[in-house]
């Protein structure tokens, strides 16, 4: 008897463990995510963005004219726990429609066909032409699509326009965009779904378009945006701004004259990771960015790069009394100082100026220290900070200058400072210190050269630091 009950109890553990093993596995299944589609298609070189038919599975993609679409690698992004073949990431020749199936978790499958159109006018879905009527109408998202400006567009405060990733606005011959009265703009695009701010022309060239212009504004904010083909004005950039604002990740390309133009304003709020490439080629006195004042530089951040195919391009910098710190970043090409830029206030502003920062100075360039200013130009022995002529002339600028009622600390420091002196009207050095003490003002480890009047020219009685200097080719002599 017991020898029966020991094998009854054994099939039913047997029976038990089964029931609990079939149990989990369907359970499991049972829970497991059938969602099977594709959010977002689309390619970055050239960057397109793909139009989903959700319930038609269709996805159709406009390219530009002259791509190549034998070989794209397309951005496929999936509803959660989802797989793709063939896999994002994967070259395709796309010169007939290809299928993707997407399985989901419980193993389910949906199947999209993506056909790729070259010049197509946006993957075949309706362009939509964007109006003023459209876009004033208080909060106002701009839907993924493909939209023509064809006459001048304005957005109005307090309207509020929020412009979705992958959207593309294509603009007609010398048609601009306005953004005015504390209205605000929100163009936040992805890196994989950028927003496009482009020509109407199947062929497009640097100036097709006129500019976006972001004037009295209230939080406006640029991010992964594309400007191109616009800028057709030497007197505004393709994107001009007068208001703090964010713009970060952007890529500012073949602009006619400058590419970005700042006047007026107090200074960015973030700007980081932007590109310039091929702006004001056409234009000696143009560059790729603008500034008006030099506080509207006050918060560039790290990662701004720029190339042009012209030498002799950078930031340009009108001059002015700066009004608040300002911090001047190491980029790759220098910045242009073309008038005097003055550090005079009734409280403190200081000018930072980093290791490695270059400076173009033009024939009527000066930098002058006044009443409760400070100069903070501290480079280092491997990254020097460079202040030169625009033209390697000896005495082509004119000079940096302290006065006696500047703050304490001032310091030039493993700086080169070359060309300048231009020795008019009794400024007789590159460096020209009024009035001054010891403790306002040290000069170390500086390179002075080419200068027609004196290296350093000490008025009077003034007095400053001077440690490691070297001069070089100094017209009237090192120092009086």
């Amino acid at each position: 008897m017991k020898k029966h009950n020991k094998i009854y109890f054994k099939s039913w553990a047997i029976i038990f463990t089964c029931l609990t093993v079939a149990s989990m596995f369907f359970s499991c299944n049972l829970f497991n995510s059938n969602e099977k589609e594709i959010t977002s298609f689309s390619f970055t070189n050239p960057p397109a963005v793909g139009i989903i038919n959700e319930s038609a599975k269709t996805i159709a993609v406009d390219v530009p004219e002259g791509t190549n679409i034998t070989s794209l690698a397309p951005v496929i992004t999936l509803s959660p726990k989802a797989t793709v073949s063939p896999s994002s990431g994967e070259a395709q020749n796309f010169a007939n429609p290809v299928n993707y199936t997407v399985t989901a978790e419980d193993g389910s499958t949906a199947l999209y066909k993506v056909t790729v159109t070259v010049g197509g006018g946006g993957g075949g879905d309706v362009v939509t032409e964007l109006t003023n009527d459209m876009i004033n109408t208080g909060d106002k998202i701009l839907a993924p699509g493909v939209y023509l400006v064809k006459s001048s567009l304005y957005l109005n405060g307090p309207n509020r326009l929020t412009i979705s990733p992958g959207v593309t606005i294509k603009f007609a011959n010398n048609i601009s965009f306005s953004i005015n009265n504390n209205a605000t703009l929100i163009a936040k695009g992805t890196e994989i779904l950028p927003i496009l701010f482009t020509s109407e022309r199947s062929g497009p060239q640097p100036g097709d378009w006129g500019n976006v212009v972001i004037g009295k504004c209230d939080g406006s904010i640029l991010e992964h945006c594309i400007f191109e083909y616009g800028g057709n004005s030497a007197s505004w950039g393709m994107v001009t701004t007068s208001c703090e604002m964010t713009i970060n990740d952007c890529i500012f390309r073949n602009s006619k004259f400058t590419g970005l133009w700042l006047y007026g304003t107090p200074g960015f709020v973030e700007f980081s990771g932007n590109q310039f490439i091929n702006c004001a080629n056409s234009d000696v006195d143009q560059h790729p960015m603008r500034a008006d004042h030099l506080v509207e530089l006050r918060n560039i951040g790290t990662g701004n790069i720029f190339n042009n195919t012209v030498q002799n391009k950078g930031i340009l910098v009108m001059g002015s009394t700066l009004s608040r710190n300002v911090t001047l970043t190491k980029t790759n090409v220098p910045y242009y100082f073309q008038q005097e830029t003055r550090l005079d206030s009734e409280s403190t502003v200081t000018l930072t100026i980093e290791p490695g920062v270059q400076i173009k100075m033009m024939q009527q360039a000066r930098i002058n220290v006044d009443k409760n200013g400070k100069l903070l130009a501290q480079g280092l022995p491997n990254d020097r900070i460079k202040i030169e002529g625009l033209v390697n002339q000896k005495g082509y600028w004119d000079y940096i200058v302290f006065h006696g009622n500047i703050l304490e600390g001032n310091i030039l420091e493993y700086c080169d400072i070359i060309n300048g002196g231009r020795y008019t009207s009794g400024w007789e050095g590159a460096i020209y210190l009024y009035g001054t003490r010891a403790d306002q003002v040290a000069i170390k480890y500086c390179h002075i050269a080419k200068t027609l009047g004196y290296g350093i020219y000490f008025y009077g009685n003034s007095e400053a630091v001077l440690e490691g200097n070297t001069f070089e080719d100094c017209g009237m002599g090192n120092t009086n």
